[in-house]
């Protein structure tokens, strides 16, 4: 694959594709193959794309929290509370983003913490002794820093 190779709506090939430029397809006895594709053209895959040079635009597009409490529904101190943030192509991470929570009345930042090159991020922040948060944690923005 070239740098330059896109293909969004996915690979395709042609019926008459298969060329045998000088080779030959013959079965064991002798007989030429018919390289004629026909009907086992392939007119789009869309579950086999090419990215190349990444000119996809990468849109976040879910947000779940993937912890749990030890105990009942509220984390303790020490606990960590782990977000994915799932997105439509996999992204290549540099640096250190991190992701915004609302912590009762004061905001939090969770460190990006696993998925490079992938298509789901996972930040993490582990809960401080201080921390208090009685109707839920909210998640808000992502900050590249």
């Amino acid at each position: 694959m070239q740098r330059t190779d896109q293909d969004l709506d996915g690979i395709s090939i042609r019926a008459a594709s298969l060329q045998l430029n000088g080779a030959a397809i013959r079965s064991l006895a002798g007989v030429a193959a018919n390289i004629d594709l026909g009907s086992h053209a392939i007119a789009n895959a869309p579950n086999h794309r090419l990215i190349g040079s990444n000119l996809a635009t990468p849109t976040a597009a879910s947000v779940s929290i993937s912890s749990s409490p030890a105990s009942g529904d509220t984390y303790g101190a020490g606990e960590a509370v782990r977000v994915r943030v799932g997105f439509t192509v996999p992204v290549v991470v540099t640096g250190g983003p991190k992701l915004v929570l609302t912590l009762g009345s004061r905001l939090a930042e969770a460190d990006f913490h696993d998925g490079d090159t992938t298509k789901t991020l996972t930040f993490r922040y582990v809960v401080g002794a201080s921390d208090r948060d009685s109707d839920g944690l909210s998640v808000g923005a992502l900050a590249l820093n």
